[in-house]
């Protein structure tokens, strides 16, 4: 977290925001795939605590080591910021959201 506040410290936050390819990510990584991941998870049989546990994990933002494994592979470590930055501020809605949805399933 110290390390990604740095980084959001000395960053251009509006050029990410206004990119429209990292909402495909948050679409996808952070609502399509919790929902299918918690109807699959319905098949195993584990308890309604853990499958919800499981599912709010998955629906989390872009861990920070991608970019360090960006960087270190030595492609677009900028872009790998971005989606963290956007994945992170959309985490503010979609977390809820995701929980929301869960409970009509």
């Amino acid at each position: 977290m110290i390390y990604l506040g740095g980084v959001f410290a000395c960053m251009d936050v509006k050029k990410y925001i206004l990119k429209l390819d990292y909402y495909g990510i948050v679409a996808i990584k952070m609502l399509i795939f919790p929902v299918i991941f918690y109807i699959i998870l319905g098949f195993l049989p584990i308890s309604a605590e853990i499958r919800m546990t499981m599912t709010l994990t998955s629906a989390m933002p872009v861990m920070s080591s991608v970019v360090m494994m960006a960087n270190a592979y030595g492609t677009d470590g900028d872009y790998a910021m971005g989606g963290i930055l956007v994945t992170t501020v959309c985490s503010i809605v979609t977390l809820p959201l995701v929980y929301w949805i869960l409970q009509f399933i």
